[in-house]
């Protein structure tokens, strides 16, 4: 009984978080609107590092797990309203479908490489009977990475145009 009530709490995590998702959406492209793109690519970042440290590394149970499985949620739908964004302001209107194909290209080569790395950072840790330090380690790692996209858009600047 208690895998069945474990797979309603997951299905049930999975919309929650897709409402979060558009929820991410909608609420930073407003704030990319208002405040600009850094201000919403940084506040996405912000996000990202407060579920993982503070939510998912050692979360002391399923509403723990859920927000920060939500906060994350609410990051990550953002980056498919802001990008697009993104690249119009930097690289103007006219060449947003191929500068965002290729941004979304390098998206989706990421989908495939990065599952596959933490995947090994958790084999390891469950030969070494050691799951929680595979987490820790997976959680901290994507801190890190959001802490290395609040830098980037906070240095970020546009390319020169050639008048």
């Amino acid at each position: 009984m208690a895998k069945s009530g474990a797979v309603i709490s997951a299905g049930a995590a999975l919309g929650v978080m897709s409402i979060f998702n558009g929820l991410g959406r909608l609420g930073w492209g407003s704030v990319s609107d208002r405040w600009g793109r850094k201000v919403a690519a940084i506040g996405m970042c912000t996000f990202s590092i407060v579920a993982c440290v503070g939510f998912l590394r050692e979360p002391g149970g399923f509403l723990q797990l859920l927000t920060g499985l939500c906060l994350v949620a609410i990051g990550y739908g953002g980056y498919l309203a802001l990008m697009p964004s993104f690249c119009a302001d930097y690289f103007g209107p006219k060449n947003v479908g191929a500068n965002y194909g290729l941004l979304f290209s390098a998206w989706g080569i990421c989908g495939f490489v990065v599952p596959g790395y933490f995947a090994g950072i958790m084999d390891k840790a469950k030969a070494a009977h050691n799951l929680a330090g595979g987490y820790n380690e997976v959680y901290l790692t994507l801190a890190g990475l959001a802490l290395v996209g609040i830098v980037a858009a906070a240095f970020i600047q546009p390319p020169k145009h050639a008048h």
